[in-house]
């Protein structure tokens, strides 16, 4: 939590905290008017909401070219407050559509709606200052720490702001409007005591022809797989958390009968959930940037959708469910297995979405890093519109609100499987974070020793068959495993190992042709662990120009699962990395180094 007292995250943090709340404020307010004074059904309701959340997101596919480039450009504080200062002055327009509607000019929703397009302008600008500030603030072990809290603090912004917009408008719409612009002055102030933060990117000319932006935007995302199906992944997410966040309303009042109390209970325990997900996080990634929990989130945001979208509502009485019902433990034993669910899907959300913008962020180069963040929110608009259209269309065919969580379901599923064929790293880390969690307990000495950016080879020591997944989870970069033909060529193992990217050698050919593969993906800036020395090693430090870095397994024996009940459990083993060899690095120094490692272990 110290952190949130430092001066260089805790303002930052509540700027971004306020904005959040009082986005949510606005359209919780908006949308409560939408669903339960408007007198329209289930699927005009379900349409209007749909495209009210996709007219705020439509600026984020429109202006993200533009302010990636600004957030590069000039000093990201600076950015930050003048977006804070317009928020004031979108936020007095909306109290005044808040004030149109309390005196019963028909119009006023519509004109509240269309301030929703302003609102997502401005969060269009501030979003790439909002990520790519927090590595230029806080130390590489802290980035994983405050990402979580920067997520844990937008979803409780969320929720605080979501509540607090459905009480006020149960209220007034004046004092909506008032409340807004109060609070959007509070962000700005906050926003003024953010340190500096110097351009990244000075020199980059600003261009204003977004369409071919998208190209630029494309190409620079795709410098890193890893990083790019990060953006994936995370505008996937933003997909869902859309189309949930949207129909809520709908599938509260249509199938579980409550009234506004009740939604806001089930809105409330989603964005708790996140918020707590959040923090689990980073506890149990022990701070570090750990993919390994995207596979685990996302067989969690399968699972529990489809649960609450294949019960039997028909089961529950017709009488409106009260949140005083609930708490007293007198409802439907099927609203406490919602409860469950809605819980579960938020702390796999977290599980999925946490550890992908810390890779998002500490993967990204720094000059290019906001325009990243940009494509990753042009990227997530492109989602979020389509989440809007397709709950238009499923509607439009005859779905309800709970087919709609069974779509979510299977969708998900599916995309689950694209991201992890496209980056078998998950499959590696994920691995090694549930065996670190149920079985060994790992420890890594001198992981700061490995470059964070660059060509590198590991020379590392045979430990066992979780040599892979240990020396992957020791490095944050994705590590390129050599194996020789002969146990590359297995069918079942040949396959595995091709899919997880190993470089198979090929022990026929001349050694000066057998580290080709090697030498090409060293040239490529990537990271290589060879588990042998001798002529190969020699052949390709002979014709690259790389550091090299030894690498030690302590305790990996075959026999190390025998060493009691206590041992069988949580068997201790040690990971170390030595000092990197400055490039170019001499076959003979590094294979005297890693012998010497290795003979400790």
């Amino acid at each position: 939590m110290g952190l949130l007292r430092d001066r260089r995250f805790a303002p930052f943090f509540w700027t971004q905290f306020l904005g959040a709340f009082t986005d949510n404020a606005f359209k919780q307010a908006l949308i409560l008017m939408i669903t339960f004074r408007a007198t329209m059904g289930e699927a005009e309701t379900g349409v209007l909401i749909a495209v009210a959340s996709g007219l705020f997101i439509l600026p984020y596919f429109l202006f993200s070219p533009l302010a990636g480039q600004i957030a590069d450009k000039y000093d990201k504080a600076t950015v930050m407050r003048h977006v804070k200062a317009l928020e004031i002055a979108i936020m007095v327009l909306a109290a005044v559509g808040f004030a149109m509607a309390a005196i019963g000019i028909t119009w006023a929703e519509a004109y509240l709606i269309a301030i929703l397009f302003l609102m997502g302008t401005q969060s269009t600008f501030f979003g790439p200052a909002k990520y790519s500030i927090i590595p230029q603030h806080l130390r590489e072990e802290e980035l994983m720490e405050g990402t979580a809290f920067v997520e844990m603090g937008t979803f409780v912004a969320i929720l605080t702001g979501t509540i607090v917009g459905g009480i006020l408008i149960m209220q007034s719409e004046f004092l909506v409007g008032g409340s807004l612009i109060a609070l959007a002055a509070t962000g700005w102030l906050a926003s003024r005591r953010i340190p500096a933060a110097a351009p990244s990117n000075p020199d980059q000319p600003l261009r204003l022809n977004w369409l071919s932006e998208y190209g630029q935007l494309y190409r620079v995302s795709k410098q890193k797989q890893s990083v790019f199906l990060a953006i994936l992944g995370i505008s996937w997410f933003w997909f869902l958390g859309a189309m949930v966040m949207a129909q809520l309303p709908n599938y509260v009042k249509l199938f579980i009968r409550g009234d506004e109390p009740v939604y806001i209970f089930f809105l409330s325990l989603f964005t708790i959930s996140i918020a707590l997900g959040s923090v689990l996080t980073n506890r149990l990634t022990n701070a570090t940037v750990e993919l390994g929990m995207v596979p685990c989130g996302a067989i969690g945001l399968s699972l529990f959708p489809l649960d609450i979208g294949w019960l039997d509502y028909s089961q529950l009485s017709e009488t409106t469910l009260t949140l005083g019902a609930m708490l007293s433990l007198q409802a439907d034993p099927l609203i406490y297995r919602v409860v469950f669910d809605v819980f579960g899907m938020g702390i796999a959300s977290s599980f999925f979405i946490v550890p992908l913008y810390a890779l998002l962020q500490h993967r990204t180069d720094e000059k290019t890093r906001s325009q990243v963040i940009a494509a990753n929110n042009v990227a997530g608009a492109a989602y979020m519109v389509a989440s809007a259209a397709v709950v238009s269309l499923l509607y439009t065919l005859g779905f309800d609100t709970a087919q709609l969580f069974v779509f979510l379901a299977t969708f998900n599923a599916l995309n689950t499987v694209y991201l992890v064929a496209g980056h078998p790293e998950f499959v590696l880390r994920f691995g090694s974070w549930l065996l670190g969690l149920l079985r060994y307990r790992v420890e890594y000495h001198g992981r700061r020793n490995i470059p964070r950016d660059g060509a590198c080879l590991l020379l590392a020591n045979r430990g066992s068959w979780l040599d892979w997944p240990v020396i992957t989870a020791a490095c944050e970069r994705p590590v390129r495993f050599v194996i020789d033909r002969n146990r590359g060529g297995s069918s079942g193992y040949g396959l595995l190992a091709r899919w997880l990217g190993a470089i198979v050698l090929h022990p026929d050919r001349e050694a000066a042709d057998t580290p080709s593969d090697v030498v090409d993906a060293l040239e490529r800036g990537e990271v290589v662990c060879f588990f042998e020395d001798g002529e190969t090693l020699g052949a390709i430090l002979e014709r690259t120009d790389v550091r090299g870095v030894p690498v030690a397994l302590h305790g990996f024996s075959a026999t190390s699962i025998e060493v009691g009940p206590d041992g069988w459990l949580r068997r201790s083993v040690a990971v170390t990395i030595g000092e990197a060899h400055p490039a170019p690095c001499a076959p003979e120094a590094l294979a005297v180094s890693a012998s010497q490692l290795h003979a400790s272990a």
